[in-house]
Protein backbone atom coordinates (compact mmCIF):
# COMPACT_ATOMS: atom_id res chain seq x y z
CA UNK A 1 0.00 0.00 0.00
CA UNK A 2 1.34 3.45 -1.27
CA UNK A 3 1.94 5.27 1.95
CA UNK A 4 1.55 8.98 0.15
CA UNK A 5 2.68 10.11 -2.98
CA UNK A 6 6.47 11.19 -4.68
CA UNK A 7 7.11 14.45 -5.39
CA UNK A 8 9.89 15.41 -8.47
CA UNK A 9 10.48 18.84 -9.13
CA UNK A 10 11.67 22.15 -7.69
CA UNK A 11 10.12 25.26 -6.44
CA UNK A 12 11.48 28.95 -5.23
CA UNK A 13 11.05 29.76 -1.91
CA UNK A 14 11.41 33.50 -0.74
CA UNK A 15 11.74 35.09 2.44
CA UNK A 16 13.81 32.99 5.17
CA UNK A 17 13.07 29.61 3.79
CA UNK A 18 16.09 28.24 5.73
CA UNK A 19 15.24 28.84 9.32
CA UNK A 20 11.71 27.91 8.39
CA UNK A 21 10.70 24.00 9.74
CA UNK A 22 7.85 23.40 7.50
CA UNK A 23 7.46 23.47 3.70
CA UNK A 24 4.53 23.80 1.47
CA UNK A 25 3.08 24.37 -1.63
CA UNK A 26 0.47 26.59 -2.83
CA UNK A 27 -0.03 28.06 -6.21
CA UNK A 28 -3.31 28.62 -8.86
CA UNK A 29 -3.88 25.73 -10.74
CA UNK A 30 -6.21 25.45 -14.20
CA UNK A 31 -7.95 22.65 -15.89
CA UNK A 32 -5.38 20.04 -17.61
CA UNK A 33 -2.86 20.93 -14.41
CA UNK A 34 -4.39 18.72 -12.02
CA UNK A 35 -1.09 16.44 -11.81
CA UNK A 36 0.33 19.75 -10.23
CA UNK A 37 -2.67 20.74 -8.13
CA UNK A 38 -0.84 19.55 -4.67
CA UNK A 39 -0.83 21.14 -1.59
CA UNK A 40 1.73 19.95 1.21
CA UNK A 41 3.73 20.90 3.93
CA UNK A 42 6.99 18.84 4.98
CA UNK A 43 9.46 19.16 7.69
CA UNK A 44 12.24 20.87 6.32
CA UNK A 45 14.48 17.56 6.76
CA UNK A 46 12.86 15.37 4.70
CA UNK A 47 14.48 12.92 2.76
CA UNK A 48 15.34 13.80 -0.41
CA UNK A 49 14.14 17.41 0.06
CA UNK A 50 16.76 19.89 -0.51
CA UNK A 51 17.96 23.31 -0.69
CA UNK A 52 20.08 25.60 -3.01
CA UNK A 53 20.37 29.54 -1.17
CA UNK A 54 20.99 32.38 -2.92
CA UNK A 55 24.32 34.24 -2.40
CA UNK A 56 23.87 36.56 0.39
CA UNK A 57 23.77 39.90 -0.10
CA UNK A 58 25.07 40.53 3.74
CA UNK A 59 28.75 40.97 2.96
CA UNK A 60 30.22 41.69 6.17
CA UNK A 61 30.28 45.69 5.97
CA UNK A 62 29.86 47.55 9.03
CA UNK A 63 26.11 48.84 9.77
CA UNK A 64 27.44 52.38 8.65
CA UNK A 65 28.19 51.79 5.24
CA UNK A 66 25.69 49.10 4.61
CA UNK A 67 23.06 50.42 7.16
CA UNK A 68 20.26 48.04 5.87
CA UNK A 69 21.91 45.05 4.07
CA UNK A 70 23.60 44.12 7.09
CA UNK A 71 20.75 43.81 9.12
CA UNK A 72 17.27 42.73 7.31
CA UNK A 73 19.34 40.57 4.33
CA UNK A 74 16.52 37.41 4.15
CA UNK A 75 17.66 34.70 2.33
CA UNK A 76 16.04 32.86 -0.63
CA UNK A 77 16.33 29.34 -2.05
CA UNK A 78 15.58 27.11 -4.83
CA UNK A 79 13.88 23.63 -3.07
CA UNK A 80 14.36 20.72 -5.15
CA UNK A 81 12.62 17.38 -4.32
CA UNK A 82 14.42 14.63 -5.13
CA UNK A 83 11.88 11.47 -5.36
CA UNK A 84 10.61 13.37 -1.82
CA UNK A 85 8.14 10.73 -0.29
CA UNK A 86 4.68 12.86 0.60
CA UNK A 87 3.16 11.08 3.52
CA UNK A 88 -0.99 11.25 3.01
CA UNK A 89 -1.46 12.66 6.96
CA UNK A 90 0.88 15.82 5.39
CA UNK A 91 -1.63 16.41 2.34
CA UNK A 92 -3.98 19.29 2.14
CA UNK A 93 -5.62 18.79 -1.40
CA UNK A 94 -3.69 16.15 -4.22
CA UNK A 95 -5.48 16.58 -7.67
CA UNK A 96 -8.77 18.05 -6.74
CA UNK A 97 -8.47 21.28 -8.45
CA UNK A 98 -11.79 23.22 -6.61
CA UNK A 99 -10.49 22.22 -3.38
CA UNK A 100 -6.88 22.96 -4.12
CA UNK A 101 -7.95 26.51 -5.64
CA UNK A 102 -10.64 27.17 -3.06
CA UNK A 103 -7.35 26.54 -0.20
CA UNK A 104 -6.08 30.53 -0.45
CA UNK A 105 -9.59 32.27 -0.52
CA UNK A 106 -11.12 29.98 2.55
CA UNK A 107 -8.94 31.78 4.67
CA UNK A 108 -9.96 34.94 6.14
CA UNK A 109 -7.34 37.08 4.25
CA UNK A 110 -4.42 37.29 6.88
CA UNK A 111 -1.77 36.42 4.40
CA UNK A 112 -2.72 39.48 1.75
CA UNK A 113 -3.57 42.07 5.09
CA UNK A 114 -0.07 41.30 6.53
CA UNK A 115 1.42 42.09 2.73
CA UNK A 116 -0.63 45.32 2.99
CA UNK A 117 0.83 45.90 6.26
CA UNK A 118 4.64 45.30 4.84
CA UNK A 119 3.85 47.55 2.00
CA UNK A 120 2.58 50.19 4.29
CA UNK A 121 5.60 50.45 6.32
CA UNK A 122 7.74 50.28 3.29
CA UNK A 123 6.42 53.69 1.74
CA UNK A 124 6.55 55.01 5.41
CA UNK A 125 10.20 54.51 5.65
CA UNK A 126 10.68 55.20 1.86
CA UNK A 127 8.62 58.43 2.00
CA UNK A 128 11.12 59.78 5.25
CA UNK A 129 14.31 58.69 3.76
CA UNK A 130 13.32 60.88 0.58
CA UNK A 131 12.37 63.43 3.10
CA UNK A 132 15.68 62.96 4.91
CA UNK A 133 18.24 63.28 1.38
CA UNK A 134 16.32 66.61 0.65
CA UNK A 135 17.18 67.84 3.57
CA UNK A 136 20.60 66.87 3.80
CA UNK A 137 20.98 68.69 0.35
CA UNK A 138 19.60 71.87 1.46
CA UNK A 139 16.44 71.54 -0.68
CA UNK A 140 13.77 71.07 1.18
CA UNK A 141 12.04 74.93 1.04
CA UNK A 142 12.51 74.59 -3.19
CA UNK A 143 8.80 73.99 -4.62
CA UNK A 144 9.71 71.02 -6.54
CA UNK A 145 10.99 69.05 -3.97
CA UNK A 146 8.14 70.12 -1.74
CA UNK A 147 5.59 68.77 -4.54
CA UNK A 148 7.87 65.57 -5.07
CA UNK A 149 7.93 64.76 -1.27
CA UNK A 150 4.10 65.99 -0.90
CA UNK A 151 2.85 63.16 -3.49
CA UNK A 152 5.09 60.59 -1.64
CA UNK A 153 3.03 61.43 2.11
CA UNK A 154 -0.21 61.25 -0.15
CA UNK A 155 0.62 57.99 -1.30
CA UNK A 156 1.33 57.28 2.41
CA UNK A 157 -2.37 58.37 3.42
CA UNK A 158 -3.52 55.99 0.34
CA UNK A 159 -1.93 52.83 2.19
CA UNK A 160 -2.98 53.73 5.23
CA UNK A 161 -6.61 53.93 3.72
CA UNK A 162 -6.18 50.86 2.12
CA UNK A 163 -4.66 49.22 5.30
CA UNK A 164 -7.70 49.82 7.37
CA UNK A 165 -10.01 48.73 4.50
CA UNK A 166 -7.84 45.26 4.08
CA UNK A 167 -8.20 45.22 7.83
CA UNK A 168 -11.82 45.53 8.23
CA UNK A 169 -12.25 42.87 4.93
CA UNK A 170 -9.80 40.14 6.87
CA UNK A 171 -12.64 41.13 10.06
CA UNK A 172 -15.85 40.41 8.08
CA UNK A 173 -14.34 37.43 6.28
CA UNK A 174 -13.43 35.63 9.93
CA UNK A 175 -17.35 36.37 11.16
CA UNK A 176 -18.80 35.15 7.48
CA UNK A 177 -16.85 31.99 6.56
CA UNK A 178 -16.52 31.11 3.19
CA UNK A 179 -19.72 28.58 2.92
CA UNK A 180 -22.01 30.90 4.48
CA UNK A 181 -21.69 33.94 2.01
CA UNK A 182 -25.03 34.42 -0.05
CA UNK A 183 -24.23 34.78 -4.03
CA UNK A 184 -27.63 35.98 -5.04
CA UNK A 185 -27.71 38.75 -7.41
CA UNK A 186 -27.59 42.14 -5.46
CA UNK A 187 -26.03 40.57 -2.43
CA UNK A 188 -22.40 41.90 -1.13
CA UNK A 189 -21.11 38.36 -2.34
CA UNK A 190 -22.12 38.91 -5.78
CA UNK A 191 -21.39 42.44 -5.90
CA UNK A 192 -17.34 42.01 -5.56
CA UNK A 193 -14.93 42.19 -7.76
CA UNK A 194 -14.00 38.43 -7.89
CA UNK A 195 -14.66 35.51 -11.05
CA UNK A 196 -17.86 34.18 -10.73
CA UNK A 197 -17.41 30.69 -9.75
CA UNK A 198 -13.75 30.86 -9.89
CA UNK A 199 -11.60 30.16 -6.59
CA UNK A 200 -7.76 31.09 -6.78
CA UNK A 201 -5.10 32.17 -4.49
CA UNK A 202 -6.36 35.64 -3.79
CA UNK A 203 -10.43 35.63 -4.50
CA UNK A 204 -13.17 33.49 -4.78
CA UNK A 205 -17.40 34.65 -4.55
CA UNK A 206 -18.04 36.12 -1.66
CA UNK A 207 -14.30 37.53 -1.39
CA UNK A 208 -13.47 40.78 -2.18
CA UNK A 209 -9.72 41.55 -3.78
CA UNK A 210 -9.27 44.92 -2.33
CA UNK A 211 -5.60 43.90 -0.23
CA UNK A 212 -4.39 41.84 -2.96
CA UNK A 213 -5.86 44.59 -5.47
CA UNK A 214 -3.29 46.87 -3.53
CA UNK A 215 -0.51 44.56 -3.12
CA UNK A 216 -0.81 44.08 -7.45
CA UNK A 217 -1.53 47.69 -8.58
CA UNK A 218 -1.12 50.42 -5.64
CA UNK A 219 2.20 49.34 -3.66
CA UNK A 220 4.52 48.35 -6.81
CA UNK A 221 4.34 51.81 -9.21
CA UNK A 222 4.12 53.56 -5.45
CA UNK A 223 7.25 52.37 -4.31
CA UNK A 224 8.67 52.67 -7.76
CA UNK A 225 7.72 56.54 -7.52
CA UNK A 226 9.66 56.83 -3.54
CA UNK A 227 12.44 55.03 -5.10
CA UNK A 228 12.80 57.26 -8.17
CA UNK A 229 12.71 60.20 -6.14
CA UNK A 230 14.99 59.22 -3.71
CA UNK A 231 17.34 58.13 -6.48
CA UNK A 232 16.73 61.82 -8.49
CA UNK A 233 17.50 64.07 -5.01
CA UNK A 234 20.44 62.05 -3.86
CA UNK A 235 21.94 61.92 -7.61
CA UNK A 236 25.71 61.55 -7.84
CA UNK A 237 25.80 61.94 -3.24
CA UNK A 238 23.90 58.63 -3.28
CA UNK A 239 27.61 57.06 -5.04
CA UNK A 240 30.65 59.91 -3.62
CA UNK A 241 30.03 58.06 -0.33
CA UNK A 242 33.38 57.29 1.54
CA UNK A 243 33.20 54.27 3.93
CA UNK A 244 33.29 54.26 7.94
CA UNK A 245 37.36 53.61 7.96
CA UNK A 246 37.53 56.66 5.44
CA UNK A 247 36.17 59.07 8.28
CA UNK A 248 38.77 57.78 10.78
CA UNK A 249 41.83 57.67 8.55
CA UNK A 250 44.15 60.36 10.23
CA UNK A 251 44.88 61.35 6.52
CA UNK A 252 41.73 62.36 5.15
CA UNK A 253 39.40 62.68 7.98
CA UNK A 254 39.63 66.40 8.51
CA UNK A 255 39.13 66.82 5.33
CA UNK A 256 36.16 64.90 4.75
CA UNK A 257 34.34 66.26 7.61
CA UNK A 258 35.01 69.99 6.09
CA UNK A 259 33.99 68.99 2.50
CA UNK A 260 31.41 66.27 3.09
CA UNK A 261 28.98 68.04 5.17
CA UNK A 262 25.86 68.87 4.36
CA UNK A 263 23.46 72.04 4.87
CA UNK A 264 23.65 72.17 8.82
CA UNK A 265 24.41 68.78 9.50
CA UNK A 266 27.88 66.78 9.95
CA UNK A 267 29.56 65.00 7.13
CA UNK A 268 28.95 61.77 8.91
CA UNK A 269 25.59 62.31 9.66
CA UNK A 270 25.32 63.14 5.97
CA UNK A 271 26.73 59.87 4.84
CA UNK A 272 24.88 57.74 7.19
CA UNK A 273 21.71 58.65 5.59
CA UNK A 274 22.80 58.84 1.98
CA UNK A 275 24.49 55.20 2.68
CA UNK A 276 21.46 54.15 3.56
CA UNK A 277 19.91 55.55 0.32
CA UNK A 278 22.04 53.82 -1.78
CA UNK A 279 21.45 51.04 0.17
CA UNK A 280 17.83 50.99 -1.18
CA UNK A 281 18.33 52.44 -4.99
CA UNK A 282 21.78 50.80 -5.58
CA UNK A 283 23.03 47.53 -3.82
CA UNK A 284 21.62 43.73 -4.05
CA UNK A 285 19.81 43.93 -1.39
CA UNK A 286 17.78 47.29 -2.45
CA UNK A 287 17.22 45.31 -6.42
CA UNK A 288 15.84 42.31 -4.56
CA UNK A 289 13.60 44.01 -2.70
CA UNK A 290 12.11 46.12 -5.59
CA UNK A 291 11.56 43.17 -7.56
CA UNK A 292 9.93 41.07 -4.02
CA UNK A 293 7.14 43.84 -4.37
CA UNK A 294 6.45 44.11 -8.10
CA UNK A 295 6.33 40.17 -8.01
CA UNK A 296 4.79 39.29 -4.90
CA UNK A 297 1.30 38.14 -5.99
CA UNK A 298 3.06 36.76 -9.25
CA UNK A 299 3.47 37.78 -13.08
CA UNK A 300 1.94 41.71 -13.07
CA UNK A 301 0.77 41.13 -16.29
CA UNK A 302 -1.35 38.18 -15.76
CA UNK A 303 -2.51 39.91 -12.24
CA UNK A 304 -4.11 42.89 -14.21
CA UNK A 305 -5.77 40.32 -17.00
CA UNK A 306 -7.49 38.77 -14.15
CA UNK A 307 -9.68 41.96 -13.23
CA UNK A 308 -11.29 42.18 -16.80
CA UNK A 309 -12.76 38.82 -16.03
CA UNK A 310 -14.40 40.02 -13.01
CA UNK A 311 -17.78 40.85 -11.69
CA UNK A 312 -16.58 44.99 -11.05
CA UNK A 313 -16.47 45.21 -14.74
CA UNK A 314 -19.27 43.81 -15.59
CA UNK A 315 -20.91 46.59 -12.94
CA UNK A 316 -18.94 49.63 -14.05
CA UNK A 317 -19.58 48.62 -18.14
CA UNK A 318 -23.24 48.49 -17.57
CA UNK A 319 -23.67 51.56 -15.84
CA UNK A 320 -22.09 52.89 -18.43
CA UNK A 321 -24.56 51.22 -20.55
CA UNK A 322 -27.51 53.02 -18.43
CA UNK A 323 -26.45 56.42 -18.40
CA UNK A 324 -26.05 55.45 -22.75
CA UNK A 325 -29.66 54.77 -22.73
CA UNK A 326 -31.21 56.88 -20.69
CA UNK A 327 -29.71 59.24 -22.90
CA UNK A 328 -30.89 57.97 -25.54
CA UNK A 329 -34.32 57.74 -24.42
CA UNK A 330 -34.08 61.72 -23.81
CA UNK A 331 -32.83 62.57 -27.18
CA UNK A 332 -35.47 59.70 -29.19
Amino acid sequence: MVDGFVALGSSFLTSSPTPSTKAGQLQPRRAGEEDYALSFALPMATRGLKFVCREPYDTGRSSFDRPLSSRFDEGDAIAIFDDVLVPWERVFAARDLEIYNLMGPAFPGTMTLQAVVRGTVKLRFLTGLACLVAQVIGRTEMPRYQEMLGELVGSVELAEGLLTASAHDVLNNFNHPLEEQDESPGSRAAAHGVIPGVGSLFGAPGRGMLSITAVRLFFPPAMTRAIDTIRLMGSSGLILTPTEKDLAHPDVREALAKYLRGKEIPAAERLRIMKMAWDVVGTEFGGRQFMYEWFFAGDPFGGRMVYYKTRRREECQALAQRLLDQTSARTG
